[in-house]
């Protein structure tokens, strides 16, 4: 009720205050000597200028707002004489004064005042109000003394008869004398917050207009029916947090259309038969908080337009079937927090429109099937906190239009199957969760989640759920929540599919071991990936379930490094999430790591692992003192491996491996390190790696190193510590070791007398002692060309660039002979607006007398009078290279886009390069067209304030044509190298060829490739497309 008066309060000060919105004064009429002055939205005056101890604050609607610092004394003298006679709103905060209103008024000039507020005073003494307090405040109409405390003569109000709403709260008020006898227009009385304790008799005789009462947080005791004399057209009496106990039965006698009525919280023994019967028209009843109440049989009989009412937290232990008999229009109702073990089966029977019930903390431990027969709009129901045990078959069996259902902290243990169907396409929010409910039935894949196709959100937290039930019509679930429940595993491939809404499954604290992923990649496949459109994510949260990080986990493992790539349609939050009886996070477990132990088909000796990520079975029998080679038969339906590990490390085995059976076939990686072989000859077909370390050999047969050279699957080949002997025998095992380096350690590999590396022994059958000196120099100059020629092909343009710079070795950076008939070296192609950077920096450098270039630009050798189209052509055509200033002008210029594809044109249609780009200044990437940006994305260019810009510049131009190689018919490919790379592309270029050092080309066959670069065959098409 506090919250209603507060909303009429302030939409009455609304009404009251909608006037101009013109200033009545600004700053100019304040004195800057007395007070300070703020000129914004609204006008701030502090006064005085120093240790300001008042504020004022006037609105856009002139309204004033006057603030004491401190609680100070209200000294008028120091506020400017300021005329806002068209204030209607005066309200004064934390101030001292005489308690003389009709001053402050004068001080402004208001000469129609509405609204005044006096508020927030801490004193030591009561601020004395008479109805002086008042005089020339006839037109008055909204009154408040709040959060202070005042002496007020019986008479104060004599001078304010128009009033329409008064507020004295929180005042300490303990009494009430016939203050209200002079306002007979009162619509709005706030008593609430004093120490009122008794109501005298006929106290509001003349308020015959009031419509709201408020009297909340008093000391009130009793209620009669000369509590009210006179209030014949109240509609709400607020009476709540009193101390009221006694009401007699006809206390509300002479309130005949009162519609809400709040007496909750107060300590009422018995509300009496006859209590409401004078009040048809109530429609709004609280009667929560007292304790022990008891309601007489028929009490509520006349109250037929009753909507809404509040019993709660009464002690209630039964209520009869006929209480609500004649409250046909009720919508809610509140018994929670009561005592009731029980309801009468037709205690709601006549509540066809009741919307909302609530029924929590209670005793109940049954309901009869048919309580809730008559409620079809019932849109509300809470049973929680009881003791329910058994939801039955009809319970909710005509709830058709209920949408939120609440059963959480019951002992529920059994749900009828079909115990929400009738609700399934209205119910939104259901909770069940505390309860000890398993969603078991004789059929495991039935369940009574089943028809809610509307369903938002599930509260299922805290019962002894074992699996997660599959809700496939249930396409708005937005929350379901299974968290502390017994849940052991969970199967992914449910939730690929679209979503409607984003999903969060809450299934922490749960028992899970393992996360099942059958199926996903497949579910993936058929209903999303092949499509475009990807819904709404799932996230399951995960955290404090003992997953058990084994190979049941490999699965789980692949997704934690996205190589089940779920594109975040399943979501599963792992942080935080360890393995069971392991301190290893789960996100740390990567699929290498992941081993499933075998039983069948492994030797008793030895231990059998399968690693999924390698589709590998490892028969590990290393260190068992074994003398033969195990048998060993998996399988392969049970594990989809393709290959085997055998590791016999650290046994007592004499004879050489051999094929025992067909799954010796399959071995990929042998281990025969810390044995007492000495010989080899069988190899499996398959072999990838073989460990022959700490044995017995001193050399390996010729035939067994032939298999070795091929058995083209080989990568690792391990031979350290045996005691090589070293001979001519040895041969064909160095030249293996010389000729397949990569597969072997030759470091590990002594001889047992000479301690000599073996691979380094030159003289193994008595080689000339001119070879083995021979050999080394030739080796060295071998390496060392290899080095210079690796330096070389890294750095052939640097190199290039540089002996072209110098004008050393031109022979071997020259071009061929192609161009010896073009009139020009280069046509610069510009727009107009570069034309300065052409002329002050191009030509000057290009023409050099030293090393010129023969340069032709628009604006010195082309013919005045002929066609632009032509000339462009002509100049293309007689020109060995075209250098384009790419600017942002450029970009726009119709003649440059022109001559630059003229220039391309020719270049594709030669497989020669012809164009050069100088990049001038920052482009505008967004002003580009497709074909200069395919053009940029597949070749270099030179930017303009790059270091060495004319070095490379230079080179790109036509070279010296002095000893240049006839037999390069085909101009071969170099990409000058761009410190400073254009934001566009990432430019790798291919390798120039020997001969030669063009400038910047690209592969005519990549170019003709491009969808987006424009071949020109023929003059007339570019003469059609620009002139």
């Amino acid at each position: 009720m506090a919250s209603i008066s507060t909303i009429f309060w302030i939409s009455t000060i609304l009404i009251l205050t909608k006037a101009g919105v013109t200033f009545g004064v600004n700053c100019t009429n304040v004195n800057k000597k007395q007070c300070t002055c703020f000129d914004s939205e609204d006008i701030e005056i502090q006064c005085p200028i120093r240790d300001s101890k008042v504020g004022i604050f006037i609105s856009s609607n002139d309204n004033i707002k006057i603030q004491c610092m401190d609680n100070s004394l209200l000294d008028l003298e120091r506020i400017p004489n300021l005329k806002i006679s068209d204030s209607k709103f005066l309200q004064l905060e934390y101030c001292n004064f005489n308690g003389n209103f009709t001053e402050v008024v004068n001080k402004f000039d208001i000469k129609n005042l509405s609204k005044l507020s006096f508020e927030g005073v801490n004193q030591h003494g009561a601020i004395y109000i008479s109805k002086e307090s008042f005089n020339g405040l006839d037109n008055l109409e909204l009154l408040s003394l709040s959060y202070s405390t005042f002496l007020l003569e019986e008479d104060f109000l004599a001078n304010t008869p128009n009033l329409a709403m008064i507020t004295l709260k929180q005042n300490s008020l303990t009494q009430l004398d016939n203050y209200f006898d002079y306002v007979p227009n009162l619509k709005n009385l706030e008593l609430n917050n004093n120490e009122i304790s008794h109501i005298p008799e006929r106290v509001f005789n003349k308020l015959n207009s009031l419509s709201r009462l408020f009297l909340f947080d008093n000391n009130i005791t009793s209620l009669s029916k000369d509590s009210f004399v006179g209030l014949e057209n109240l509609k709400l009496l607020e009476l709540s947090s009193n101390h009221i106990s006694n009401i007699t039965e006809d206390a509300f006698s002479d309130l005949p259309i009162l519609v809400n009525l709040s007496l909750r919280g107060n300590r009422i023994r018995k509300i009496y038969l006859k209590l409401f019967a004078k009040n048809s028209f109530l429609e709004n009843l609280r009667l929560a908080s007292n304790p022990g109440v008891i309601i007489e049989d028929g009490a509520f009989n006349n109250l037929t337009h009753l909507k809404t009412i509040d019993l709660s937290l009464n002690n209630i232990t039964e209520v009869s079937e006929d209480i609500f008999k004649y409250c046909k229009n009720l919508v809610s109702i509140n018994l929670d927090q009561n005592l009731l073990r029980s309801l009468p089966v037709g205690v709601f029977r006549n509540l066809r429109k009741l919307s909302e019930l609530n029924l929590s903390r209670n005793k109940l431990t049954a309901l009869s099937a048919n309580l809730f027969d008559k409620l079809q709009n019932l849109k509300k129901l809470d049973l929680s906190f009881n003791q329910l045990i058994r939801i039955e078959e009809n319970l909710f069996g005509k709830l058709i239009n209920l949408q939120r259902l609440d059963l959480h902290r019951n002992k529920i243990s059994y749900i009828y199957l079909r115990a929400f169907e009738q609700m399934s396409r209205t119910i939104t929010y259901m909770d069940i969760s505390y309860n000890k409910w398993n969603n078991s039935y004789i059929f495991p894949e039935f369940s009574a989640f089943d028809p809610l196709v509307s369903i938002k959100e599930l509260i299922l937290n805290h019962n002894e759920f074992i699996d997660v039930p599959i809700m496939l019509a249930a396409l708005n679930l937005e929350f379901l929540d299974l968290s502390y429940n017994k849940i052991n595993s969970l199967e992914i491939h449910p939730y690929i599919q679209k979503q409607m809404y984003p999903l969060t499954i809450d299934l922490s604290n749960n028992l899970l071991e393992n996360v099942n992923f059958i199926l996903v990649e497949q579910n993936w496949i058929q209903n999303v990936n092949n499509t475009d459109e990807i819904g709404k994510s799932t996230t399951i949260k995960l955290a404090n379930n003992p997953i058990v990080c084994d190979c049941n986990m490999y699965d789980l493992a692949r997704y934690n490094v996205r190589d089940i790539d779920l594109k975040n349609i399943v979501n599963l939050q792992l942080d935080g999430v360890f393995c069971a009886n392991e301190s290893k996070r789960i996100v740390d477990v990567k699929p290498q790591d992941i081993q499933c132990k075998v039983l069948e088909g492994c030797p008793n000796i030895c231990g059998c692992n399968f690693e999924p990520f390698r589709k590998a079975m490892v028969v590990d029998c290393s260190f068992k003192e074994l003398e033969a080679y195990p048998e060993f038969k998996f399988n392969t339906s049970e594990f989809a491996y393709n290959q085997t590990v055998l590791i016999m490390r650290g046994n007592n085995l004499t004879k050489e491996p051999y094929r025992i059976n067909d799954s010796y076939d399959n071995i990929t990686k042998l281990d025969l390190s810390q044995n007492l072989l000495s010989s080899v000859s069988w190899v499996p077909p398959r072999l990838v790696e073989l460990n022959l370390s700490t044995n017995l050999y001193r050399n390996l047969d010729g035939g067994f190193v032939r298999k070795l050279k091929n058995t083209t699957t080989l990568i690792n080949l391990y031979l350290k510590d045996n005691p090589w002997e070293c001979t001519c025998k040895s041969l064909d095992i160095q030249k293996y070791l010389i000729q397949f380096y990569y597969k072997v350690n030759s470091s590990d590999i002594y001889c047992e007398r000479q301690m000599k590396e073996l691979i380094k022994l030159v003289d193994l059958c008595h080689v000339s002692p001119y070879l083995s000196v021979l050999l080394p120099v030739i080796l060295f100059i071998l390496l060392l060309f290899s080095i210079l020629f690796a330096l070389y092909y890294r750095y052939q343009t640097e190199v290039k660039i540089y002996l072209y710079a110098k004008q050393m070795c031109l022979w071997f950076v020259s071009e061929e002979e192609l161009d010896k008939d073009k009139i020009y070296d280069v046509f610069v192609s510009y727009a107009h607006q570069d034309e300065s950077f052409v002329i002050e920096h191009l030509l000057p450098e290009l023409e050099k007398p030293e090393n010129p270039f023969k340069v032709c630009i628009h604006i010195r050798d082309w013919f005045p009078g002929e066609f632009i189209a032509d000339q462009v052509i002509r100049s293309v055509r007689d020109s060995k290279r075209t250098l384009v200033v790419l600017s942002n002008h450029f970009v726009e210029s119709v003649w440059g886009k022109m001559e630059f594809r003229t220039a391309h044109s020719q270049a594709i249609s030669e497989g020669r390069a012809r164009v050069i780009v100088v990049i001038l200044g920052d482009l505008d990437e967004s002003k580009l067209d497709d074909e200069l940006k395919k053009y940029l994305t597949t070749n270099t260019y030179v930017k303009w304030g790059d270091k060495y810009f004319w070095r490379k510049l230079k080179y790109a131009l036509p070279h010296s044509k002095e000893h240049f190689y006839e037999s390069n018919k085909k101009h071969a490919q170099v990409m000058l190298k761009i410190d400073d790379q254009f934001n566009l592309i990432k430019c790798n270029p291919p390798s120039p060829c020997n001969t030669s050092t063009p400038p910047i080309i690209l592969d005519p066959s990549l170019l003709e490739s491009q969808p987006n670069l424009k071949k020109i065959d023929a003059e007339d098409r570019l003469l059609e497309k620009y002139v």
